[in-house]
C-alpha cells in the first residue's frame, strides 16, 4: 500500500468518527489541556466520543492526518456536530460564552 493511501484510509476513518457522533475528542492520555476538556465535559454531563491517540497503534499517522486536515499542533482536537471548534481553550470560550448551547441545538 503507497503511504499517501494509507493516510487517506487513516483520513476517511477519523472522518467517519467524526461524523457518527455529536462531539468527537482526539486526545492524549497525558495531556493536561485534554484532562481539563475532558473534566468540563464530564461536569457538564455531555456525551462525547474520546480517543486517546498516544493509545492507538498508528498514533503518528492519526496525529500526522489530524495535524494536515486541520493545521492545529496540539491536542485536543475537539468536534461538535461535524465542527472542528478546535482545542481546549477553544472549547472554553464556546462553553463560557454561551456558543456551546447554540452548536448543540
Amino acid at each position: 500500500m503507497m503511504e499517501d493511501d494509507f493516510y487517506r484510509i487513516i483520513g476517511s476513518h477519523i472522518d467517519s468518527i467524526i461524523s457518527q457522533h455529536k462531539i468527537v475528542v482526539f486526545a492524549k492520555s497525558q495531556c493536561p489541556f485534554c484532562i481539563k476538556t475532558k473534566k468540563i465535559m464530564n461536569d457538564l454531563n455531555l456525551n462525547y466520543a474520546w480517543t486517546d491517540i498516544d493509545t492507538l497503534d498508528e498514533q503518528k499517522a492519526v496525529y500526522q492526518t489530524l495535524y494536515k486536515k486541520f493545521n492545529q499542533q496540539t491536542v485536543p482536537y475537539i468536534f461538535i456536530k461535524n465542527h472542528f471548534v478546535g482545542g481546549c481553550s477553544d472549547f472554553e470560550l464556546l462553553v463560557n460564552g454561551g456558543g456551546l448551547k447554540q452548536l448543540l441545538l
